[in-house]
Order: C-alpha cells, then sequence, then structure tokens
C-alpha cells in the first residue's frame, strides 16, 4: 500500500505503486508486423514509451520497406520472424497486417513466445483460440460509439 488515511503518501512512491500494478514499469519488449500506412504512422507517431513499451523491430513481406528504419526501429523480412524473436525476446506484437493475414500470422507470433497480441487489423482474434491475451483495436467501433454519443446533442450546447 501506499500512504496512511489522513496523512496522505508520497506521489513519487504512488506513481512508482500504480506503474508496477498496471505492468508498465518494466520496458516490454514489440515488434511490430505490417508496415503499411497504419504501421508506419505508429511506428512514426504513437509513444510506445508513455504505456512502458519499446518497439524493437518490424516486419512485412514488402521489399520496399525491409531494411528501412522508422525512428530507429529496423524494418525485417517475415521469413525472419521466428529468427529474431528468439534474438530480440519481445513480450507484444503488433498486428497491423492484412485480414486473411492475421490468424496465421499470430498463430506464428505464438509459437515464437509472444506473450501478448494488439490486434489492428479486421479480422479479430479470439484469446481462447489464439492462447494469449489478445486487444483487439477497430475504429469502426470507437466512430461507432462518437456517433452514438453526438446524435441527440445540440450542435451549439458545448460552446456555452
Amino acid at each position: 500500500g501506499c500512504g496512511q488515511q489522513g496523512y496522505g503518501c508520497s506521489v513519487d512512491k504512488l506513481i512508482v505503486e500504480l506503474e508496477r500494478i498496471l505492468g508498465v514499469a518494466a520496458s516490454q519488449r514489440a515488434i511490430l508486423l505490417g508496415v503499411g500506412n497504419l504501421g508506419r504512422a505508429l511506428l512514426r507517431n504513437f509513444d510506445f514509451s508513455f504505456c512502458g513499451v519499446r518497439p524493437v523491430a518490424a516486419f512485412d513481406t514488402d521489399e520496399t520497406v525491409i531494411g528501412c528504419d522508422f525512428r530507429g526501429i529496423p524494418v525485417h523480412a517475415l521469413r525472419e520472424l521466428e529468427r529474431l524473436c528468439e534474438l530480440e525476446r519481445p513480450d507484444i506484437a503488433v498486428l497491423c497486417v492484412p485480414s486473411d493475414a492475421t490468424r496465421p500470422i499470430a498463430e506464428r507470433l505464438v509459437r515464437a513466445g509472444i506473450r501478448g497480441i494488439w490486434n489492428f487489423s479486421n479480422e479479430s482474434l479470439r484469446e481462447d483460440l489464439i492462447g494469449v491475451p489478445v486487444e483487439n483495436v477497430h475504429f469502426s467501433d470507437s466512430l461507432m460509439k462518437l456517433c452514438y454519443r453526438i446524435k441527440d446533442t445540440d450542435p451549439f450546447e458545448f460552446g456555452e
């Protein structure tokens, strides 16, 4: 615990304890698969370190991006996946691959030792079938929630 009722606690100690509980205190190593538009946007703009995640490699089948580097993260050929997973020991895989490739790649990742998948493909993965924690990210779900929230609001209501 942190602090005692009525006496408060050290904010620094509280932050350290919350980071430990949430799993962001230790740097999780990540790989990204699929260096198309979405994969590139994540590599270039998303602050993985804010979540305690450090990308160590990216993979693709497109020869025009293999060998490139995005903010210090090298892009490798997908055929090198298992070998590099053995060397780098990543914890998390970020999937930005076409729907038809999602399941086969996820299965390869699990066999290679990946402990969790952050899935941006249009094909949902089920944890019970894959065998590791999965977070399926669907932009359409988020947009639909927003549409629902604004459907009955007056467009001038929030400015007052």
